[in-house]
C-alpha cells in the first residue's frame, strides 16, 4: 500500500509490505504527512506535501484488511482498499500474500490492483507485486502484467533510531518506462508523539514522460534527481 509511513510496514518501502501474523485481532488507525508523499521511487505530488490517514485491521488468523487515503498531485486523492494474509514463520520470518487496489475516484483510466507477496527474515525483505487488473489505457503504465519487485534491509541502530535501504524495479508490460531506484530511510521513534523517517531516494530512468499521458497530471513520471523528504505518522 502506498502509506507515508516509512520503515513501518518493513519501511513501507524499506521492507516495502511485509506484514507478520498479527497475535490477536486488533482494529487501528494510522495518519501521517510528508513534505513529498514518494512512492516506488517517483513522486505521486510533484515534490508538494501530502497528509494520509487510514484504518486497518488484522485478525489473529493472520488476515488483515484496510484502506489509506492521501492527496496527491494528480487532481484527484488517492485511495487504497487492501486485504491479505500475513504467516509468522517464527525464525524463518514473516511470508505475507495480499491484494492492492488503487482508486483514483475522478480519473477514469487510472485505477489499478495488483497482487504482492513479500517475505522478510532477519531484517532483509524481499517481495514482488505484479498488476493483474486496471482500468488504464492501452500502451499505459500502471496495467496487467506490470511487475515490481524490491529488496530491502532495515537496521535498528538503538536509542529508538532505524535505517533502512531498498532497491526497487518497475517493469512495465506495455509502456516503454521502465526504471530503478534506491532509497535511505533513517527513522526515530519519538514515542507517544509518533515516528519520524528522513529520506533520499534516487531513480534511474532512459525514459522521462509527462504525467499527463498516465494519470492526467503535470509533473515528470519519474525524476532522475535525488528526492530527499521527511515524513511523520503516528498509530493508534
Amino acid at each position: 500500500m502506498k502509506k507515508v509511513t516509512q520503515l513501518t510496514l518493513a519501511s513501507a518501502i524499506a521492507a516495502a509490505s511485509a506484514i507478520s501474523a498479527p497475535a490477536m485481532a486488533d482494529l487501528s488507525v494510522n495518519i501521517g504527512a510528508t513534505s513529498d508523499y514518494v512512492w516506488r521511487g517517483v513522486s505521486q505530488t510533484g515534490n508538494g506535501a501530502a497528509v494520509s490517514g487510514g484504518v486497518d485491521y488484522e485478525d489473529e488468523s493472520g488476515f488483515y484488511a484496510g484502506t489509506w487515503l492521501s492527496n496527491t498531485s494528480l487532481g484527484t486523492s488517492e485511495t487504497d482498499l487492501y486485504l491479505g494474509y500475513g504467516l509468522d514463520l517464527g525464525n524463518a520470518g514473516g511470508l505475507t500474500v495480499g491484494y492492492i487496489y488503487y482508486l483514483y475516484p475522478t480519473i477514469d483510466n487510472a485505477n489499478f490492483g495488483e497482487v504482492h507477496v513479500d517475505y522478510s527474515v532477519a531484517g532483509f525483505s524481499v517481495g514482488v507485486a505484479v498488476t493483474v487488473n486496471d482500468d488504464t489505457d492501452e500502451d499505459a503504465p500502471f496495467s496487467a502484467g506490470d511487475v515490481f519487485a524490491y529488496l530491502g534491509y532495515g537496521l535498528d541502530l538503538g536509542n529508538d533510531w532505524s535505517l533502512g535501504g531498498t532497491v526497487g524495479s518497475y517493469q512495465f508490460d506495455d509502456a516503454d518506462v521502465d526504471y530503478t531506484y534506491v532509497q535511505l530511510d533513517l527513522g526515530k521513534s519519538v514515542g507517544e508523539f509518533g515516528d519520524i523517517t528522513l529520506s533520499v531516494s534516487v531513480a534511474d530512468s532512459d525514459e522521462v514522460i509527462d504525467v499527463d499521458d498516465v494519470l492526467a497530471g503535470p509533473d515528470p513520471f519519474v525524476d532522475t534527481d535525488p528526492l530527499t523528504f521527511i515524513s511523520w505518522s503516528k498509530g493508534f
